[in-house]
């Protein structure tokens, strides 16, 4: 029974990894996909034709990432998002565009901060067929880890303040992602 239990955590436990296996190196570019839940306030702010859309409620988000990291511990992200939501008989999609600062603590998991702003925006089926955007601000947390060389899996939770006509709406979202590291010269 020892011997099993020594194989499953032998087997369990991270591998040994030199620190710059783990560690994004400087001058690096990832570009990535994440995918998770995306909840709304019910009133999200935005509107068409002076109705507001009322689709509180969670939608499943997807988003393209790309980052420059001039050194290990710093860098900017751009990112385009959707989601799909419902709320009774009203659809609409969201969409954002965002860039964001990001703070890092290179090690295996690296935890990071994050915060910037970009815009949301509606667009919709039925009566909500046409486009809103506001700005929005965003800040927020995560880990990352290096799951082979250039590929880096990710976690994040964010809280997302659509600023628009109505006031302030709060969102807040969990992605779970991949992105590809590219360096220069390819080390």
């Amino acid at each position: 029974m020892n011997s099993i239990a020594l194989v499953t955590l032998l087997h369990l436990a991270p591998s040994v990894q030199p620190a710059s296996a783990s560690v994004a190196p400087d001058h690096a570019f990832e570009i990535g996909v994440a995918a998770g839940l995306f909840m709304a306030a019910e009133n999200t702010g935005l509107s068409y034709d002076g109705t507001t859309a009322m689709l509180g409620g969670a939608g499943l988000d997807l988003s393209l990432r790309i980052a420059y990291l001039p050194f290990s511990f710093v860098g900017i992200e751009a990112e385009g998002g959707h989601v799909e939501l419902a709320n009774g008989d009203a659809r609409g999609e969201l969409y954002s565009a965002r860039a964001h600062l990001v703070a890092l603590y290179p090690a295996r998991f690296t935890p990071f901060v994050l915060a910037g702003g970009g815009i949301m925006g509606l667009t919709g089926h039925e009566s909500f067929m046409g486009a809103d955007h506001h700005p929005a601000f965003h800040w927020g947390t995560g880990v990352k880890t290096v799951a082979m060389k250039g590929v880096t899996l990710r976690a994040d939770a964010r809280h997302v303040m659509a600023f628009s006509d109505v006031g302030l709406a709060n969102h807040f979202e969990l992605t779970f992602g991949a992105s590809f590291t590219i360096t220069p010269g390819g080390g």
